[in-house]
């Protein structure tokens, strides 16, 4: 398998997104909010960089089922998100479409 990118290259990238997230929400109360499953990996290794105390919580939303390649209704299971009011929410996700549209809302 040939490599793409090194992975110190991605750890100084999440590493430099990690200051930047620090920097811009500084004052205010922060939750980071990721999208199960494929967020999982680059959600831990990104909180891990953001020097703020913050909320971490977990959101599941699904629009493809089975072997289908057409999105169905969209599901979405929200009992692992935190208490949200009041605070600022960074959605983190590994790709965008119509769910993640939703989501935004």
């Amino acid at each position: 398998m040939q490599k793409l990118i090194e992975a110190s290259e991605i750890q100084n990238v999440v590493a430099s997104l990690g200051h930047q997230i620090a920097t811009e929400y500084r004052d205010q109360p922060l939750t980071v909010l990721g999208v199960l499953t494929g967020s999982i990996v680059f959600l831990a290794d990104l909180i891990r960089t953001i020097d703020l105390p913050l909320r971490v919580g977990l959101i599941q939303a699904s629009s493809y089922r089975g072997a289908t390649t057409q999105p169905l209704e969209l599901r979405i299971n929200d009992s692992l998100v935190p208490d949200i009011r009041d605070r600022s929410v960074l959605l983190v996700d590994d790709w965008s479409d119509v769910t993640l549209e939703w989501l935004q809302a």
